[in-house]
C-alpha cells in the first residue's frame, strides 16, 4: 500500500510538472534562435539519422518544456546551460500529433541554453516528412514538411511563428547529389564512400519551409538570373529530377528567371535568397511546394516539352511557377504567425499568379482563368459546410480545415475585388510597404490590411473582414427604377443559397459594387460601396438603361440577379460585354438554375447564345448544365434527346474547328484551337456524335499503334485530345485494348501520358473492365498520387458509380494504405456524385466511424452529404421542367433548328 501511495505521488508530481500537452500553439516560454542540423541521408537504407543542436532562450523558470518530434528514435538528449554545465534531459513524445515533453532534471531559470538531440528515424512512405521514393531502379529522398511534418525529420519547434536561421550539414554517398535551402559552403570526405557537405546559413525560416533532396539526381544548371535595378547580385538557377530526365528541365530553366524578374519588379524588392532550385519529384503529395529557394513540383508540373505539351499542362506550369516563386516573398520572406493566417500566403500567391503570367507573356491565354476560378469556387462557398477564408485554428486538426480551395480561389477573388476598389497602383504600394516592413519576420491579417489602408488613406480593413470572417457568397438583387426624375438601381443583398440548402440567407457584407450599363447610347459605369441590406444607387442619366450588367469586369466576388425582362435585354447586348463579363452573365444563369430562381426551360432556352460564342471560356459555359441534365434530370429513355440537344449546339462548332487545322480546312485562330479541347470531348461523350466518335476512335488506335507496330505515334492525335481519343477507343474496344492501355500505363515514365491513359481508362462502362481499372489503383506500379485519380476517373461515368462505391467499401483500408496521409480524409469525395438522400445517409453511415478521428474528417463527410442532398433537391425542383424541354429535342427538331 505504501509503494502504491509513493507511486501515485510521483506520477502526480510528474503530471503537474508536465501539464496537458498543447493541442495547438506551443506556449512560447521557450524560443529557438538557431538550429545546427546534421543529417545522414542514404536513400538506399530504411532509416536516416540526425543530430540537432538548438540554441534556445528560456523566457521564465521552467522544469520542462514542449516542442515537437514525431516517430523519432532518440538515443541521447542533453541541455547545455548558459554557464556551460551540460545536463541530461528526458525526451518523450506524448501524443500522435508529435508533441514532445522535454523534462529537465531541475528547475531552470530564465536564460539562454543549447539543446542537443541525437536520433534516427525510418524514411516515411506516405509522402510526408523525409520520405523515400524508388524510381527507375534508383532510390531518392525528398521532403514535404507543410503543414506539420518537419517533426518527422528532426526535433524542433514546428510552427510558422518560430522563424530562425539554420546551419545545415548533410552526410550522403559521394555518388549522390544533395540539395537544401542554401548553397554549399564546403565539403569534406566522411569516409566509407560518404561525403559531408556544410551549407551556408539560411535566412530566418520556419521549419515547414526547409527542404532536403538526396539521390542520384540529374542536376542541370540554367542561366543565372542577371542583376537588375532592384537586385545587385546574379541568382544561380538549377533544375533537378530523377536520373534520365534532366533534358526535360529545359523549358522550366528558361522561364523561371523571367517570371522571377516580373515579380521582383511588381514587389520592388529583390529576390530574397542566394539561389533558385527547381526540383521535379516523381511521387509528391501537393502540386508544388514553395520551400525557400528549393521549390518542389510534381513531375507533370515542371517537366514540360515546349513543342508537344498539351495546353492544360502549359497553363498549369506557368500558373504554378508564378505561384511558387511569388511565395518566396509572400509566405517565405514574410510568414504568417500562425496557421489561421495561411490565407495570406495562398490567397495572395493565387491572385498574383495570373498577373505575373500576363506580365511575363502578354499573349498567354490566361485571361479568364481568375474569373473561372472565382466562379468555380462559388459552388463550394454556397454550401453550409463552407469555411471562412480566415479559418480559426485552435489545434493541429484545425490546420487541415484552414487550407482548401476557399483559401486559394475565394481569397484571390476577394483580393482582386479590393485591388479594383482602391486602384492597382495604390494596392501595389500597400503590398510593397507590407513586405518591406515585415521582411524576414512574421505578420498577421491585421498587419496586411493595415498596410493596404495606410496606402489607400482610408479604411479597407472593415470591409475586407466582412469577407474574411464569414463564409458564403453575397447575392445582389438589382432592380432598375426609372421615372421622370431619373434612373435608380435598387440593390438588396443576402447570402446566395442553392435549392435544398439549410443555410441562413440573412447575411450582409460591405460590398464594393461596380455596375456597367448603357444609357443615352453610351456604355457607362457606376461604382459604390454597399453597406446596408437594401441600398439605392442613383445613375447619372435621366433615361432608363438599355441594359444592365451588375458586375462590371466580373471583378466583384458576388452573384447577381435581375428581373427576367432585364436578362433578355442583356442577352441581346452580349457582344458589348467583355469575355469576363460574359462569364459572369453565364454564371448568373447557372446560379439561377441551382437556386431555383430560373426554371430549367428558361435556362436551356438561353444556352444557345453562349454556345455560339467564338470565345472558348464562354462557349463551354453551358456544358456542365447539359451534363447535369443527362446524368440526373431525365430518365434513361430521354438521354438520346439530351444528346441531340448537345449536338444541335456544338456540332456546327465542330464543323468549323475540326480535329486539327487540316481537317478544319485551314489554320484556325487561338480561340478555336482551344475550343477543340472542350467541344470534341463534349460531343464524343455527352453528345455521342457518331462522326466525332468514329474519328476519335481511329485516332486513338493510331496513336497507340494498336494492331500494328505497338508504338506511340504522337502525330496521330492533337496532343490536347489524346485522352479523349483513347477514351472513345476504350468505349468502342474490347478487353484486349484495355489491357494494352494498362500495360502502357505501368511501363511509362511520362507523367503526361500516364494522366491521359488514366483519363481514358475511366471512360469504360464495361463492368468487368471497371473492376480491373479499380484494382489497378492498388498496383505498386501506380504512384501514390495517382491512386485517387484512377478511382475518380472510374466514377466519372454515371453507369459506374454504384460499382465504384461498392468496390471502395470493400477495399478502403487497402486504398488508405497507399495514399499520402493528407489525402486519406478526402476519400468520401468519391461518393459526392450520388444524387439522392438515401445515398447521402448510406455514405455517412459508412465513412463516419472510419474517419471520425481524422483531421477534418467530420467536416469532409458533412460536405459530401450536403453536396448529395443539394443535388437531390435540384433534381426534385427541375426534373419536370427539364423533361418537358428535352421531350421536344428530337432529331427532327434538331435538324429544323440547324
Amino acid at each position: 500500500m505504501k509503494k502504491i501511495l509513493v507511486l501515485i505521488v510521483l506520477v502526480s508530481s510528474y503530471a503537474f510538472a508536465q501539464g496537458q500537452p498543447p493541442g495547438g500553439r506551443l506556449p512560447g516560454d521557450v524560443v529557438p534562435h538557431n538550429y545546427q542540423l546534421s543529417l545522414t541521408i542514404d536513400p538506399t537504407q530504411d532509416k536516416f539519422s540526425g543530430l540537432v543542436r538548438i540554441d534556445l532562450e528560456f523566457k521564465k523558470d521552467l522544469s520542462g518544456f514542449w516542442m515537437h518530434g514525431q516517430g523519432l528514435n532518440v538515443k541521447e538528449s542533453n541541455l547545455t546551460l548558459a554557464d556551460g554545465e551540460s545536463v541530461p534531459v528526458t525526451y518523450k513524445q506524448v501524443n500522435d500529433d508529435g508533441v514532445v515533453w522535454i523534462g529537465l532534471p531541475k528547475l531552470t531559470s530564465a536564460q539562454k541554453a543549447s539543446l542537443s538531440i541525437t536520433y534516427d528515424a525510418p524514411f516515411n512512405r506516405q509522402l510526408n516528412g523525409l520520405y523515400r521514393v524508388d524510381n527507375g531502379g534508383q532510390s531518392y529522398a525528398f521532403t514535404q514538411f507543410e503543414n506539420v511534418s518537419a517533426r518527422l525529420c528532426f526535433p524542433g519547434f514546428d510552427e510558422p511563428g518560430f522563424k530562425t536561421a539554420y546551419d545545415i550539414t548533410v552526410t550522403a554517398k559521394k555518388s549522390d547529389e544533395v540539395i537544401t535551402n542554401t548553397l554549399p559552403d564546403h565539403e569534406e570526405d566522411a569516409g566509407n564512400g560518404m561525403k559531408r557537405i556544410h551549407f551556408a546559413r539560411t535566412p530566418n525560416l520556419p521549419t515547414y519551409l526547409l527542404a532536403f533532396i538526396v539521390g542520384p539526381l540529374d542536376v542541370v544548371k540554367g542561366a543565372d538570373i542577371p542583376p537588375n535595378e532592384i537586385r545587385k547580385n546574379a541568382v544561380p538557377v538549377r533544375g533537378a529530377t530523377v536520373k534520365g530526365k534532366g533534358a526535360q528541365l529545359a523549358y522550366a530553366l528558361k522561364t523561371a528567371g523571367p517570371i522571377l524578374q516580373v515579380l521582383e519588379k511588381y514587389f520592388g524588392i529583390a529576390y530574397p535568397y542566394d539561389k533558385l532550385d527547381l526540383v521535379a519529384v516523381p511521387d509528391f503529395e501537393p502540386g508544388a511546394m514553395e520551400n525557400a529557394a528549393t521549390i518542389t513540383f510534381r513531375e507533370w508540373a515542371l517537366l514540360l516539352d515546349e513543342k508537344n505539351a498539351p495546353d492544360n499542362q502549359k497553363t498549369y506550369f506557368a500558373d504554378t511557377m508564378a505561384h511558387e516563386i511569388a511565395h518566396q516573398w509572400f509566405g517565405d520572406m514574410v510568414t504568417m504567425s500562425w496557421w489561421d493566417d495561411v490565407w495570406l500566403n495562398e490567397s495572395f500567391a493565387t491572385w498574383i499568379q495570373t498577373r505575373a503570367v500576363k506580365m511575363w507573356d502578354p499573349k498567354s491565354h490566361d485571361s479568364t482563368s481568375a474569373v473561372q476560378d472565382s466562379r468555380g469556387v462559388m459552388e463550394m462557398d454556397s454550401m453550409v459546410a463552407a469555411r471562412q477564408i480566415r479559418q480559426p485554428v485552435v489545434n493541429s486538426s484545425d490546420i487541415a480545415l484552414a487550407i482548401n480551395w476557399i483559401t486559394y480561389a475565394k481569397g484571390a477573388a476577394v483580393i482582386s475585388m479590393f485591388e479594383r476598389y482602391i486602384g492597382p497602383d495604390v494596392f501595389q504600394k500597400g503590398i510593397h510597404n507590407y513586405l518591406t516592413k515585415y521582411q524576414n519576420s512574421n505578420a498577421t491579417t491585421d498587419d496586411f490590411l493595415n498596410s493596404l489602408s495606410e496606402a489607400a488613406h482610408k479604411d479597407i480593413t472593415s470591409a475586407f473582414k466582412t469577407f474574411l470572417f464569414q463564409p458564403g457568397i453575397p447575392l445582389l438583387e438589382v432592380t432598375p427604377a426609372c421615372s421622370a426624375n431619373g434612373a435608380q438601381l435598387r440593390l438588396k443583398q443576402s447570402r446566395y443559397l442553392p435549392l435544398g440548402s439549410t443555410g441562413n440567407r440573412n447575411q450582409t457584407w460591405q460590398l464594393p459594387v461596380c455596375v456597367r450599363y448603357e444609357a443615352d447610347g453610351t456604355v457607362q459605369q457606376k461604382c459604390d460601396m454597399i453597406t446596408a441590406e437594401e441600398q439605392t444607387v442613383e445613375l447619372t442619366n435621366k433615361s432608363c438603361p438599355a441594359w444592365i450588367l451588375p458586375n462590371s469586369d466580373a471583378a466583384g466576388y458576388y452573384r447577381w440577379t435581375l428581373p427576367t425582362s432585364e436578362y433578355s435585354k442583356l442577352e441581346k447586348a452580349l457582344d458589348k460585354l467583355s469575355e469576363d463579363e460574359q462569364l459572369t452573365f453565364a454564371d448568373s444563369i447557372g446560379s439561377g438554375f441551382h437556386s431555383g430562381r430560373l426554371s430549367a426551360t428558361d435556362v436551356f432556352n438561353t444556352l444557345p447564345v453562349f454556345a455560339a460564342s467564338r470565345l472558348e471560356a464562354v462557349a463551354k459555359a453551358p456544358m456542365s448544365l447539359i451534363e447535369f441534365s443527362k446524368d440526373y434530370l431525365v430518365p434513361r429513355e430521354l438521354t438520346t434527346n439530351v444528346e441531340t440537344y448537345s449536338r444541335t449546339l456544338y456540332k456546327p462548332v465542330y464543323k468549323r474547328i475540326g480535329f486539327d487545322d487540316q481537317s478544319a480546312g485551314g489554320t484556325v485562330d487561338e480561340e478555336a484551337r482551344l475550343l477543340r479541347t472542350d467541344v470534341i470531348p463534349f460531343l464524343a461523350f455527352t453528345g455521342r456524335d457518331p462522326e466525332v466518335r468514329e474519328e476519335a476512335r481511329k485516332r486513338g488506335l493510331a496513336f497507340l499503334g494498336y494492331g500494328k507496330d505497338g508504338q506511340i505515334h504522337r502525330n496521330a492525335v492533337d496532343v490536347n485530345l489524346i485522352g479523349t481519343c483513347l477514351g472513345v477507343a476504350v468505349q468502342e474496344g474490347d478487353s484486349a485494348f484495355y489491357e494494352t492501355l494498362s500495360k502502357t500505363l505501368k511501363e511509362s515514365n511520362d507523367p503526361v501520358l500516364r494522366l491521359q491513359i488514366i483519363q481514358a481508362m475511366g471512360r469504360t462502362t464495361d463492368p468487368a473492365l471497371v473492376q480491373k481499372g479499380l484494382d489497378l489503383s492498388l498496383d505498386p506500379a501506380i504512384l501514390s498520387n495517382e491512386v485517387t485519380r484512377i478511382t475518380g476517373a472510374m466514377a466519372e461515368p454515371v453507369e459506374n458509380r454504384e460499382a465504384v462505391w461498392q468496390w471502395m467499401q470493400q477495399n478502403m483500408q487497402k486504398v488508405m494504405s497507399r495514399l499520402p496521409s493528407e489525402h486519406q480524409r478526402y476519400l468520401p469525395f468519391l461518393a459526392s456524385r450520388f444524387c439522392s438522400e438515401e445515398k447521402s445517409k448510406e455514405v455517412a453511415a459508412f465513412f463516419t466511424p472510419k474517419l471520425a478521428d481524422f483531421p477534418a474528417g467530420k467536416q469532409v463527410i458533412s460536405g459530401v452529404m450536403e453536396r448529395i442532398n443539394l443535388c437531390a433537391a435540384a433534381v426534385k425542383a427541375h426534373q419536370q421542367s427539364a423533361q418537358a424541354f428535352f421531350e421536344k429535342q428530337t432529331p427532327s427538331t434538331a435538324a429544323l433548328t440547324r
